[in-house]
């Protein structure tokens, strides 16, 4: 099959893939949509505390300069965690008792990360003036 024939074929599969008798079947109102973002907004607010255990618990084994900027990471997901649970909170307009539970683990695996941060600080300063 030559190129021309090629992108004939493909030209016309992109026509057909993208007719409107082919979409006129699914149409999304804003109301499907809305529900969509929620969800999303719900698996992010979810999603948080996962990704920083996990980050938290893969530092363990890293360097002092790791370990600053995660906590600074950590502090903004903080933040946002909370800007999302006030929206969620908002657009369901009840309080989800797992988006707390979710919200109370999160701040304990911050704090525990600084806390950690604050050891190996130590242990790094007290490794250094033992030197001199």
């Amino acid at each position: 099959m030559n190129k021309q024939r090629k992108f004939g074929l493909a030209s016309g599969l992109l026509l057909s893939l993208s007719s409107p008798l082919l979409h006129a079947s699914v149409s999304y109102t804003p109301v499907v949509s809305q529900n969509y973002m929620f969800a999303l907004l719900q698996c992010t607010l979810f999603a948080f505390p996962i990704v920083a255990l996990l980050l938290v618990l893969w530092s363990r084994w890293k360097h002092l300069r790791f370990k600053q900027r995660l906590q600074t990471y950590l502090y903004a997901s903080a933040a946002m965690m909370l800007i999302l649970f006030v929206i969620v909170s908002q657009q369901s307009e009840t309080i989800s008792v797992w988006s707390v539970v979710v919200m109370i683990c999160h701040f304990i695996v911050v704090s525990l990360a600084y806390f950690l941060l604050k050891q190996h600080s130590n242990k790094v300063k007290n490794t250094l003036s033992g030197c001199w």
